[in-house]
């Protein structure tokens, strides 16, 4: 955060098993606690998939993430971040 910087959540992350969703867990965590800014994507490796995260979306709401904190929760938000 004392830097400008957001963190990246990444779908594609969770495919590497509950390990790697309690880290991601944690930073999510800590960010929440520092009020840095984050963005999710799907890291999508087919078309199919572009725009999908639903295990980042069920990360976020189990910690109760808050909202204004996802940096590309829409465009104008997304926008006034960078």
């Amino acid at each position: 955060k004392a830097l400008g910087k957001m963190m990246e959540i990444n779908e594609a992350s969770f495919l590497y098993g509950e390990k790697i969703y309690e880290r991601c867990k944690k930073v999510a965590v800590s960010c929440a606690e520092h009020g840095t800014q984050i963005v999710v994507n799907s890291d999508a490796h087919s078309s199919f998939y572009i725009g999908k995260y639903p295990n980042v979306e069920k990360l976020l709401e189990e910690i109760d993430f808050p909202e204004e904190l996802i940096a590309n929760r829409d465009m104008k938000t997304f926008l006034s971040a960078i």
